[in-house]
Parts: C-alpha cells; structure tokens; sequence
C-alpha cells in the first residue's frame, strides 16, 4: 500500500521475534475482523459457521478494529512497551471515519488530531469512563509480543493500551482478559494446548473480582466446549451491547476452545452474530498468536484487506 495513505497506516516491518508474534496476531485479527464486518448487526445463524464468509470480486476491508490495532503493534515494535502518549498519537494519526468507529470514538479521535489531550478527553467523552469493547479488540497482538514475558507485565501493558481511551474498569478488564489469553495461546506453540476450560479460569483468575467481565469468564469455563451456539450466546452474549462485558467472556470461550483450528473460530464467531467484526477479530488474533500467520486459511488471506507494512 503506498503513497500517504500507506504511510499514516504502515508498521514497521518486523526485526524480533516479538515483532514476528505481535505481527502474526494482528493478521489474525485483522482477516476477522473484514471477513466479520458484512455480518455486523446480523443475528444469530448457526449455519454461517459452514457457509462461505470471504466476498465474491472485491477485498474485504477491515474496519477500526484493526487500524486501531496497528498503532498498538507499531508503538512496541518502536519502543518494546505500550508509549500512551504515542499510542494516542497512533490513534489520531491512523483515523478514517468511514472504518466504522462509534460515534464517540470518533469525537475523541478527531480532538486528538486537533491537539487536546488524551487524559482530559477520554473522561469528557466518556462520562465515567468507557468500558467498550473497542479495547479489548486491539488487545491480543500484546500477549503475543510479550509471550516470553511473565504475566505481569502482560497485564500492565494491555492496561496501559486501554486506558489511553477506556478508564472505566471494565473496558481496562477487557483488554487484560483479551492479551492473557493471547499470551496462553502464544506460549503453547508447538506444544498441546491446556483444556479452553482450565485457561478460561487462568485468566479470570488474574482479573479483579467483582467485575461483569470477570463473571462472564468464570460462567464460560463452566460452560461445555461442545455447548450449543444459541446456548453460549444465551449465556455469555454476542457483543450486541458493544461492552466488554457482552464481548470478551463469548470471545475467548470460542478462541480458547479452538486453539489449533483458526477457520472454525472465526466461522463460529461470525455465526454467533452481535458485533461480528469485533468479536471474530478477538478471536482471529487470539487464535493466530499461537498458530501464526501460517494458521490462517490462504483462501482468507488472499480475500481481505492486507496488514500494511513499511518498507524495511
């Protein structure tokens, strides 16, 4: 992708294997979320989990979800840690509205272009903090850059990135759920897997209790792998309010469950309905931090809109 446009978009190429990781998560994500985006507001179709997802003539363009994500990957392969002031600066600099952001994000990207502050806006906007998912959908790329780092650090960094625009914590549970388990599915590669649900309730176990998100995991590692869609949905809830809450417990239920099998989690993802684009770019890029690039079906690839890479 090249002239401006490329430019504002592009990361840079990556050097480390933390690079290749975080990148390989971000492809992840990114072939989700466009393959998820035309089904978005969609309801519930279990028969979309066998369907074909990828469109016909023309690239699947991926949405906010992944162009908020590339800041995230370009702001640690630049600095190795999540910089807030030049991740809000990622953010401003990467805007296109059309991507489909909310209103508010949009309010608060377009301040941020204009010079206000991140801390002052993301309270003005937000009254009490936002607790979207829009911070956990840009999360996994973290757990897979710091797969060789404790869990700690993980959970620092992923609250870092969600605070530049979610202070309520909620949305800053979200986003730690979201990496820990992109972290877990990195640091089984080449290796079996733990059960979805014993690494369900790992990463409840390092959230802060008393949390819808923290609930929702707990009710998802008790729920059975092979449950029914419509039961999980019922449970566990598709992203149709836009939460974290309504979000995070359905997306990692699905990714952690299918670990080795990248299609089958973005399929179930789209066909669980509610907002497909997030919830299957969660899955996608949790799922792809232990598969890799090479985990995703080619034919997906191939149809959607390519993670823009700088030249080296």
């Amino acid at each position: 992708m090249g002239g401006d446009l490329g430019d504002r978009q592009a990361i840079p190429a990556p050097r480390t294997e933390r690079d290749r990781r975080a990148l390989g998560s971000l492809q992840g994500l990114a072939v989700g979320d466009a393959l998820g985006a035309p089904w978005e507001g969609s309801e519930l179709d279990p028969a979309r989990a066998e369907g074909p997802l990828q469109p016909s003539g023309r690239v699947a363009r991926w949405t906010d979800d992944t162009q908020m994500a590339l800041s995230v990957v370009g702001v640690l392969e630049s600095g190795g840690t999540i910089e807030q002031d030049a991740l809000a600066s990622g953010f401003a600099r990467r805007y296109q509205p059309w991507r489909g952001y909310s209103s508010a994000t949009r309010a608060v990207l377009a301040a941020l272009r204009d010079g206000e502050p991140w801390r002052a806006l993301r309270e003005r906007i937000f009254r009490g903090g936002s607790f979207g998912n829009g911070s956990a959908m840009r999360a996994a790329p973290i757990g897979a850059y710091f797969h060789d780092a404790p869990a700690e650090e993980v959970i620092e960094q992923a609250d870092l990135s969600a605070a530049v625009t979610h202070s309520h914590p909620e949305g800053r549970a979200g986003a730690v759920a979201v990496a820990l388990a992109a972290w877990l599915a990195a640091r089984s590669r080449g290796t079996g897997p733990d059960a979805g649900s014993d690494l369900l309730a790992m990463v409840a176990d390092r959230l802060p209790p008393g949390l819808d998100v923290t609930a929702g995991l707990r009710e998802a590692a008790r729920l059975a792998a092979d449950a029914p869609l419509d039961a999980a949905v019922a449970a566990l809830g598709n992203g149709s309010r836009v939460s974290c809450q309504d979000t995070v417990p359905m997306a990692l239920w699905l990714a952690l469950h299918r670990l080795d099998d990248y299609e089958s989690g973005v399929r179930h993802a789209v066909a669980a309905g509610g907002d497909t684009d997030t919830m299957a770019a969660i899955v996608g890029g949790i799922i792809a931090a232990r598969v890799g690039r090479a985990g995703i079906p080619e034919p997906w690839l191939s149809a959607t809109e390519p993670v823009p890479l700088a030249e080296p």
